[in-house]
């Protein structure tokens, strides 16, 4: 028996589901977005969702509940001699006092020009620096999903660790008191000296309250341990479908396709 030719609308329908099955990564238009190093203030402490402190552990455990780790905000900021070039920054303290290392760490600085000497980093990257006892061992930036102005749903999570001095550090990246990443629990791990590097990267449903810690940590001898790290969380809710370029090219093979299986089954019912 001959074939029917199928209608413009199936046609139509066919098109759209290519379209779907062909569709790559998406992007979010409007979206809500967070990055630690393009948002850090060494005015600030809080600054909106971001904190910087430091802290004794990497979680908190609070009967059976575990969450995130008890934070200590930096208070102070080094200027002057301690800080020639007016980097933006939060530290524990002066560099006097053995909870300060005898330098000051923990801390937190971001330069404002490359560094090419002991410490390499790029302007604007945001540098974590552990401390040297128990209690200041992390230096943490904390991200908490705010309760205004936020809206519940999935983010991607991107979070980056890179070895800017000659140390080695342990490197962590803490949900609501859930390891994502711990350099600690995997031997052989650990970043060790400069340009070593770990990243992380998934689409989570974050809530308002949600925390997202970055934390550096001493592996062994604290000194030299500057890190360079950097967390965005960007939202993914409600994203507009933008195919990537290679998505139209294979597109329009589906669809010439289409066309040719009209065309045959026309002729097959006009032969």
């Amino acid at each position: 028996p001959p074939l029917r030719l199928r209608s413009s609308r199936s046609l139509a329908a066919s098109a759209a589901l290519v379209l779907g099955a062909l569709a790559g990564p998406v992007a979010s238009v409007g979206a809500q977005q967070w990055d630690a190093a393009r948002d850090f203030s060494g005015a600030n402490n809080p600054n909106g969702v971001w904190s910087y402190g430091h802290s004794s552990a990497t979680t908190s455990t609070a009967g059976s509940t575990v969450g995130p780790a008890a934070l200590s905000l930096y208070a102070f900021r080094r200027t002057g001699s301690l800080n020639p070039d007016n980097f933006p920054n939060w530290y524990f303290g002066p560099s006097a006092g053995s909870l300060a290392c005898g330098d000051g760490n923990p801390g937190i600085f971001q330069p404002t020009r490359a560094l090419t000497g002991n410490v390499v980093a790029s302007a604007g990257e945001l540098l974590a620096h552990p401390g040297c006892s128990a209690q200041t061992a992390f230096s943490v930036v904390r991200f908490t999903a705010p309760s205004t102005g936020f809206t519940p749903g999935s983010y991607t999570v991107n979070a980056t660790f890179r070895g800017a001095d000659a140390g080695t550090r342990d490197v962590f990246l803490v949900w609501n008191g859930m390891h994502l990443l711990n350099t600690q629990q995997s031997p052989g791990q650990q970043l060790v000296g400069r340009g070593a590097s770990t990243s992380f990267f998934d689409t989570f449903t974050l809530a308002s309250g949600d925390v997202l810690d970055l934390i550096v940590g001493p592996a062994g001898v604290y000194n030299s341990d500057n890190t360079a790290v950097n967390l965005t969380i960007t939202s993914v809710t409600n994203a507009a479908v933008i195919p990537e370029p290679s998505t139209y090219v294979l597109l329009a093979t589906g669809l010439g396709a289409l066309g040719v299986v009209a065309r045959r089954k026309r002729r097959t019912v006009t032969a």
